[in-house]
This record gives C-alpha cells, sequence and structure tokens, in this order.
C-alpha cells in the first residue's frame, strides 16, 4: 500500500463507526432541513405522496391569503364610508335646526341672513365628509363611484360593494 492512504477495510470496526456516523449525519441533514424549512416533507424525495398533497395545501393557503387580502381592502372602504355617512349623520339634526330656525316668520332679515350663512357652511360641512370618505382611491358615497367587486372565495365568488350618490343627494337638497 503506498503511504499516505489508509484503509479501513481490514478495520471492521472502523466501518461499522463509519456506517454509523454516515447514517447519523444524514438523517441529522434531514432534521436540520426539516427544522429551517418548518416543512416535515421538504421534497418529493422525502415522501413523494405527502409533498404533492402538502404543496396543493401550500397553494390553497396563498389562495386564502390572497382572498383574505382582499376582504380586508373591501372592510377599509366600508369602514372609511360609514365613518362619513356617521359624520354626515351626527350633521343632520344641525341642518334640521337650522331649516326649522329659518322657518320662523318672526326673525329679522339680519337673523335670517346669518341662519342661512350657517345653514349653507354646514352643507359644506356634510359635502366634505363626502368627498374625503375615500380608501385607497375609492370613494361609495361620490358621485360617479363604481361598484366595487371584491373576491370572496378562492373559487372566485366576489361581493359587490355599491356605491350610494350622496353628493348628488346633497346637490338636489341645498
Amino acid at each position: 500500500m503506498p503511504a499516505g492512504q489508509n484503509s479501513i477495510n481490514t478495520n471492521v470496526g472502523a466501518l461499522v463507526a463509519l456506517q454509523n456516523m454516515n447514517s447519523i449525519n444524514s438523517r441529522l441533514d434531514q432534521t436540520q432541513n426539516r427544522v429551517s424549512t418548518g416543512f416535515k416533507v421538504t421534497g418529493a424525495v422525502d415522501d413523494a405522496s405527502s409533498f404533492s398533497i402538502a404543496q396543493g395545501l401550500r397553494g390553497e393557503l396563498k389562495a386564502y391569503s390572497a382572498v383574505s387580502q382582499g376582504l380586508a381592502q373591501a372592510r377599509g372602504v366600508m369602514t372609511v364610508a360609514e365613518a362619513g355617512a356617521t359624520s354626515v349623520s351626527n350633521l343632520v339634526g344641525d341642518i334640521k335646526k337650522k331649516v326649522v330656525e329659518l322657518a320662523n316668520a318672526a326673525i329679522t332679515t339680519a337673523q335670517r341672513s346669518i341662519l342661512t350663512a350657517d345653514f349653507d357652511q354646514l352643507v359644506d360641512q356634510v359635502r366634505a365628509f363626502l368627498n374625503q370618505a375615500t380608501f385607497q382611491g375609492t370613494n361609495l358615497l361620490n358621485s360617479g363611484a363604481a361598484t366595487v367587486n371584491v373576491i370572496s372565495d378562492i373559487d372566485g365568488s366576489t361581493i359587490e360593494l355599491r356605491p350610494n350618490d350622496l353628493i348628488g343627494d346633497l346637490d338636489t337638497f341645498s
């Protein structure tokens, strides 16, 4: 045997130890791979059928994540629209009060002018609330708003958010 070469073929104990060490290293690599990825089956080599099932589930999870994002956006649009409508609703009592005060025939011309200015200011405030009820470019309370279709399930089902032209209604009121 040339110098510098070792042979373990003659040492049965060393051969068994080497086989055990290789087996342990292989299992250690597999365990480290599972720990680093978080997956029990990291590839088709580990278990082809389980890997195939796991890949299908991962795809569905991604689809549900996309649906969740769409629903979150719809929730944002509806929350902002609700806040705008609530703000308008809160002002309606003040507007009604001004209308009743303006209906009083006993008020002077100067008082009528002040009440009319107050009324116009309240209507402008309502218009501002309605115009500002926008979430990522969508305003369901403004004129010309388009219907928003939001995906609601991985099968492609959608929820339709229909706008209501409160600005147009306000223009006919004032």
